[in-house]
């Protein structure tokens, strides 16, 4: 079970939430509401125009852009603190009680082109930044829900992921977890098989309703019947007792006794130099040819046809790495260099202005590297995913914690002789020409929409990180 779309779908954002006065003005703003997009992706700054005392004195603002063009002019009048002020862009501000000193300043980031992010380790009853980050109109507070007629406790200080460890420690048999590729919550039995259902309800917390999983209908798992009879096998209906071959090995077929995991077995001792395996989770059969060529014949059985197997003559291809690393030495450099510098991209902790951003950021990254190894590999999740070819991507911690790039020295040597193409795809690829975009292409495109926003939020003079992705 799946949420049905993103926890958060507003395709904005903004930040910081409570921004703080450049001057000696006492009163602290808040800013609230969902960012239309209108000015597109820039820096707002709130300047007093007339002092005065919030609720006393009529204090006005001016609110202009990274391009000095003016926004908006707000005039808090004589309304009391607290009165919340429209921006003609759907933002929201509001001023405590306190001070304004004319010319005192605060900004506000604005994105058009980033999307509001949830924050996974933040509590349910924080507020603006330090908040979960729930969609508008959602919220979590104390209360329960049930995950298989098993209760799950919700308190307004617990966070997203301390509420899906209690599912997954519970009794109702399912592991739940937070997906950040995708931004959803993905519920899954613990016990394989079509048998297994996982029904949510009773929710008094609001907790179904803002992850998305209220209306959300469980898809049912699959049977591994490769140790039954073919006979009681519904998807093998067609099968009759009798033969087919492999290589002009006849292997016998008898539909009362065999099952699928017997057939396997019988292929694979039966000289015919080829393998024979099943996969239970795709559900596909393969025949894999240890020679240059592979002839298969259905026989009298329909076994073939039955598991998706054409019979007929296969010419065997070279299965030697076409591709070759012109400098391999500087290649593993290269490649060193970009992994020291995604860890970079993750080594420590932000608060403040700006840390939302970050965290945003790197949960993009992560997210985005673990959609890498899924598209190119059929491996995905959000722990530790490897890829067989020397490059593993470690993950510890929730959203926005640890997140590496590791390289295995040996792995690497023998994909580098053995599958130079694929990895040079599993690095390279790229969408139009290929199926997927490659680790180095995705992170490079990725990067290129992200700097500007990152580069407005350090300022000319910050000191950023390069990483190259294209060597």
């Amino acid at each position: 079970m799946t949420s049905t779309e993103e926890v958060n779908t507003t395709p904005t954002s903004y930040t910081p939430t409570s921004p703080t006065f450049s001057g000696s003005s006492t009163t602290s703003p808040t800013v609230a509401g969902i960012y239309s997009g209108e000015n597109g992706d820039t820096t707002l700054t709130f300047t007093a125009t007339v002092g005065g005392v919030v609720g006393a004195t009529p204090v006005q603002f001016e609110v202009r852009d990274s391009q000095d063009n003016l926004v908006d002019t707000i005039a808090l009048g004589f309304n009391p603190a607290g009165t919340i002020y429209n921006l003609s862009n759907g933002l929201e501000v509001s001023f405590s009680s306190g001070t304004v000193q004319f010319g005192d300043s605060f900004d506000v980031d604005v994105f058009q082109s980033v999307g509001s992010a949830v924050r996974p380790d933040n509590p349910f009853d924080g507020s603006g930044d330090s908040g979960a980050g729930f969609e508008s109109g959602f919220s979590v507070g104390t209360g329960s829900f049930d995950v298989n007629n098993v209760s799950i406790a919700v308190a307004a200080t617990d966070t997203l992921n301390e509420v899906l460890d209690r599912i997954t420690a519970s009794a109702a048999g399912v592991t739940a977890s937070f997906d950040v590729a995708s931004e959803s919550v993905v519920l899954t039995r613990k016990d394989p098989g079509s048998a297994f259902d996982i029904r949510v309800g009773n929710d008094t917390s609001g907790f179904l309703a803002a992850t998305k999983l209220a209306s959300a209908s469980s898809v049912p798992g699959s049977d591994d019947e490769s140790g039954a009879p073919i006979g009681e096998v519904s998807a093998l209906t067609g099968v009759q007792s009798g033969f087919f071959s492999v290589n002009g090995f006849a292997i016998s077929v008898d539909i009362l006794q065999d099952s699928l995991a017997d057939i396997i077995e019988r292929i694979n001792e039966s000289g015919a130099g080829v393998t024979a395996s099943y996969d239970a989770e795709s559900g596909e059969f393969s025949i894999r040819s240890h020679t240059s060529n592979l002839t298969l014949e259905d026989g009298t059985s329909g076994f073939l046809s039955a598991v998706g197997i054409q019979e007929g003559e296969f010419v065997g291809q070279d299965t030697r790495s076409r591709t070759k690393f012109r400098n391999e030495s500087a290649f593993r450099r290269s490649l060193g260099d970009f992994v020291r510098a995604f860890g970079k991209v993750f080594e420590g902790a932000f608060s403040g202005f700006g840390a939302p951003t970050i965290a945003r950021f790197r949960s993009q990254l992560g997210g985005l590297v673990a959609e890498t190894f899924e598209d190119s590999l059929g491996k995905g999740g959000t722990g530790t995913l490897r890829s067989g070819l020397g490059i593993d991507y470690l993950a510890t911690g929730g959203a926005g914690s640890s997140r590496s790039l590791d390289v295995d020295g040996s792995k690497l040597s023998r994909a580098l002789r053995r599958d130079a193409d694929e990895l040079a795809a599993f690095l390279f690829a790229k969408k139009g020409t290929d199926s997927y975009d490659g680790l180095a292409t995705a992170l490079g495109e990725r990067l290129e929409t992200m700097l500007p926003t990152l580069e407005s939020l350090l300022g000319p003079d910050a000191v950023g990180l390069n990483l190259d992705v294209t060597g």
